[in-house]
């Protein structure tokens, strides 16, 4: 099994945000001829999003993402539709068992991708729900008698998303690893 490492997360990051104007469409025009499905998922989804600082945060990490994905130097195959719609359910559906059952977290098969992709996994957390989610699982910034801070709907949506995504290029890279969980 292929792990990104935080070098490659770091290599990613580092050419995404490096990128000028010109570096940006030949970007997009290279992850649209490899990898339609997922950047026009992605694109659909970002509809459901608020703003442009919204959409432009979500093209952001699925940029880092995929571009991580390239620095193991395998050509990654084409994920189909049909594959990523699967994936879709079945992360709706892991979000409902979770609801509720914190347990269900670590022994689910959409829970394979902590275990695979942990440095993505954890920037992702870090970049999107560290602000809510402290290290020792409490919100930050919380007080007694006072609710954990909850994560904005534009921020479930982006990180959902992400997740779908991650799960479809993980399989890209390594292979089947996720089973489909029925409704």
């Amino acid at each position: 099994m292929i792990t990104i490492s935080e070098n490659q997360l770091k290599q990613a990051v580092d050419y995404i945000t490096g990128l000028d104007e010109k570096g940006v469409t030949g970007f997009f025009d290279d992850f649209s001829r490899k990898q339609p499905v997922l950047l026009a998922y992605a694109t659909a989804m970002s509809e459901q999003l608020k703003g442009a600082d919204d959409r432009e945060t979500l093209f952001y990490y699925a940029s880092v993402l995929w571009k991580a994905f390239q620095y193991p130097e395998i050509d990654l195959k084409k994920i189909p539709e049909n594959k990523l719609m699967e994936f879709e359910k079945s992360i709706e559906n892991f979000y409902k068992k979770m609801a509720g059952v914190p347990d269900s977290i670590l022994n689910s098969p959409e829970a394979s991708l902590f275990k695979s992709q942990p440095v993505l996994m954890a920037y992702l957390f870090n970049e999107l729900a560290g602000d809510i989610v402290g290290s020792d699982g409490s919100g930050s910034g919380s007080e007694p008698g006072n609710p954990a801070p909850q994560m904005d709907d534009n921020r479930g949506i982006t990180f959902f998303v992400l997740f779908v995504l991650l799960h479809c290029l993980n399989e890209a890279l390594n292979g089947p690893r996720l089973e489909v969980v029925p409704k």
